[in-house]
């Protein structure tokens, strides 16, 4: 014990030397540029999360119908709800199963959209709906997107994709627009959608599957 007093003795003398002195003064720059910065960052974070959290959920929700509407009958006929995510404390919403890393939806060519096209022609009301749901969803949340950089390029994408998608249908309605080139833009569309979907489903806090439920 005595030991431990004498050391402790020595590194306090030793800290009043001028030696002393230049490592308090380097510990308090440290502290200063590196530490203090740091712990702001950390709490700006976690004052973010819950509204990261329900933009994530939100987005995920409007990007799974919009998929679901674009892909044909046949793999809606196959879509089964097997993961449950998680988005912070928020209840779990369930997601659709587009195979192993989406295949369902990658492996598409583009005529496979020809049916998803006609269904939305007659009624392109379900594009507006989930454009409006989308929208609805990024209300406020520029401050997030400017924090996530790749999902404010997923977002820009997939709102570029929908743009294209929407007047491409409506000429089509119109009779100036080839059913090749409407089902070539819903094929990227759809695509594009899923890599935000991808990205969303890896964000989520926890995820549950149906045999663990």
């Amino acid at each position: 014990m005595r030991d431990a007093v004498d050391l402790l003795s020595e590194v306090v003398g030793w800290l009043a030397l001028p030696r002393g002195n230049l490592v308090w003064d380097l510990l308090l720059v440290i502290f200063t540029v590196v530490l203090i910065p740091f712990l702001i960052e950390f709490r700006q974070k976690k004052r973010w999360l819950p509204a990261k959290h329900t933009l994530y959920k939100r987005l995920f929700l409007s990007t799974d119908n919009l998929i679901h509407n674009l892909v044909p009958v046949r793999v809606r006929m196959r879509e089964s709800i097997s993961v449950w995510y998680h988005f912070g404390r928020s209840l779990s919403i369930g997601g659709r199963s587009y195979g192993e890393d989406g295949a369902e939806v990658r492996n598409l060519e583009a005529e496979d959209f020809k049916q998803s096209v006609e269904e939305l022609a007659k009624r392109p009301e379900l594009l507006s709906i989930s454009r409006q749901s989308m929208n609805s969803a990024l209300s406020r949340s520029s401050a997030i997107l400017a924090d996530e950089p790749q999902l404010n390029e997923l977002v820009s994408n997939l709102d570029e994709r929908f743009d294209q998608a929407i007047s491409t249908l409506d000429r089509h309605r119109q009779g100036s627009e080839s059913m090749e080139q409407v089902t070539v833009i819903f094929s990227i569309l759809a695509l594009t959608a899923y890599d935000l979907l991808e990205w969303l489903a890896n964000q989520a806090t926890a995820t549950d599957h149906d045999s663990a439920r």
